[in-house]
């Protein structure tokens, strides 16, 4: 009955978005042994809403809902909408690569610029190419929640966020306290999602699951 329910609020959120949902089952994701499925989203794979493990019993079927709908938005919306912004770190990333080739070939010489050219674009390159795209992918997300915040209420998203927060689940904690690498992560932390919507303004029509 849990899944069953989970499945028809995953069903309602769709339609509420004016999307059509294939959803018929629930899959119940281990994040210690796949690394896959964050505790505090969800997924989707053919007829399947992917949910974490951890969480199974702890939500309430209509806590899902704001959860859901945020997926859905950055899936259906914000992916589809802005691919620019990839773009953007392809366009950046082109002129580092050929500007470093012409660097190490003044300063090693055209026969020996190869390997300090290979170091330039891996230790430089890579890392601002990697944190363009997923500073990208994590804004994409955050817009999706404070989207699903005036669409389904801004205390419904908070609620059920705060609850995950305060379970301290490894994942989650281990992505709220990292540091350096939350530069080079697609995912927000929850922190960090709790943050923005509280810097949405919601209109007062906006809708409650």
């Amino acid at each position: 009955m849990y899944d069953y329910r989970i499945v028809q609020a995953s069903r309602d959120v769709s339609r509420q978005l004016g999307f059509d949902s294939k959803v018929a089952q629930v899959v119940w994701s281990d994040w210690e042994k796949f690394g896959s499925q964050p505790s505090d989203e969800c997924s989707f794979v053919g007829d399947s809403i992917i949910l974490p493990k951890s969480m199974r019993g702890v939500i309430d079927p209509d806590e899902w809902k704001p959860i859901i709908a945020s997926r859905i938005i950055y899936r259906k919306r914000w992916m589809r909408s802005q691919p620019w912004r990839q773009t953007l770190a392809m366009l950046v990333s082109i002129p580092l690569v050929i500007f470093g080739g012409a660097l190490m070939a003044f300063l090693f010489g055209p026969s020996r610029f190869a390997i300090p050219w290979l170091v330039y674009v891996v230790v430089v390159v890579g890392p601002l190419f990697l944190n363009l795209v997923t500073q990208a992918q994590k804004s994409m997300r955050l817009h999706a929640d404070a989207e699903t915040a005036v669409l389904f209420g801004e205390k419904n998203l908070l609620s059920v966020l705060k609850k995950i927060e305060l379970l301290k689940l490894d994942d989650v904690e281990k992505t709220k306290n990292s540091r350096i690498m939350r530069h080079f992560s697609k995912k927000p932390s929850i922190i960090e999602r709790i943050e923005t919507i509280y810097w949405v303004d919601v209109p007062s029509q906006g809708k409650s699951s």
